[in-house]
């Protein structure tokens, strides 16, 4: 049955993950939280971080640790099972998050790249006396507009990081199994003066 909620949390995360948004995001060219450079390099790729610290490094700790101290054949089965459920629902909440309150990526101008005479005609159409602020669509200014249409999540996620997410969920369950099955915070465990 457990299992089943883990399918289940990973599917619905996955459909959310190929939705398109439910509303139009628009956007301005002079929003200082899109306005950032992009960098093109990374200095670690992201997939590394994912390999490592979100799947290798805590497996392979939990799993020392299991076979050091614990060495039971149930307990390593709910230890995984969390492992992979605190994974599962920090991407569903990640994916609900950026479903309901979609932004744009800090260097989506540098990678939406507007092409100038589009944003000059828009913007001598939408010309207005009283607000001098003109808003757009991606795929009305974008150079590869096709890229924006039917907006999906995946395409422009800014907050939270997924990776960041990961990372924080898969790390605070190693914190907790250690804890729980260590007893360093029990009431035996601690140091009168």
């Amino acid at each position: 049955m457990e299992w089943l909620v883990v399918l289940v949390t990973g599917v619905i995360a996955l459909i959310v993950f190929h939705v398109p948004y439910p509303q139009t995001l628009y956007f301005r060219l002079d929003d200082p939280r899109i306005g950032y450079p992009n960098l093109g390099v990374q200095t670690i790729p992201f997939n590394l971080i994912v390999i490592v610290f979100v799947v290798s490094v805590p497996i392979g700790s939990l799993l020392v640790f299991q076979l050091v101290f614990i060495r039971n054949i149930h307990d390593l089965h709910h230890m995984l099972l969390g492992y992979i459920q605190s994974l599962c629902f920090s991407m569903l909440f990640m994916m609900f998050f950026w479903f309901f309150y979609p932004d744009y990526r800090p260097s989506f101008l540098s990678e939406c790249n507007p092409i100038p005479s589009r944003v000059q005609a828009l913007h001598k159409q939408r010309a207005n006396p009283f607000n001098s602020i003109t808003y757009y669509l991606p795929q009305e200014i974008c150079s590869h507009p096709e890229r924006y249409l039917g907006m999906k999540v995946n395409i422009t996620p800014a907050f939270p990081s997924g990776h960041a997410s990961n990372l924080f969920a898969v790390w605070i369950y190693v914190l907790l199994y250690l804890f729980a099955k260590t007893k360093a915070v029990s009431v035996e465990s601690a140091v009168c003066v």
